[in-house]
């Protein structure tokens, strides 16, 4: 088994090729090419209904949980 040495250029070489391969895109990389590259608000818009839904509900638990909050402050 013959061993080979490495000169620096190749270490170097081999270092950027294993940094590159180790990097890990960030989050907000991540979040900002789905924003531009997928089609969330058409999907947005395809789903109307359930999202007023949804909203109407938080902004219905809301209400009940400051309801319930502004009740037992006044008692």
């Amino acid at each position: 088994m013959a061993i080979k040495a490495l000169r620096l250029d190749d270490i170097d070489v081999a270092t950027f090729e294993w940094r590159k391969s180790r990097q890990r895109e960030s989050l907000l990389r991540k979040f900002r090419r789905f924003i531009e590259e997928s089609p969330w608000d058409e999907d947005l818009l395809k789903y109307a209904r359930w999202t007023d839904g949804f909203s109407l509900a938080v902004a219905a638990v809301s209400a009940l949980y400051v309801f319930s909050v502004g009740i037992l402050l006044i008692r």
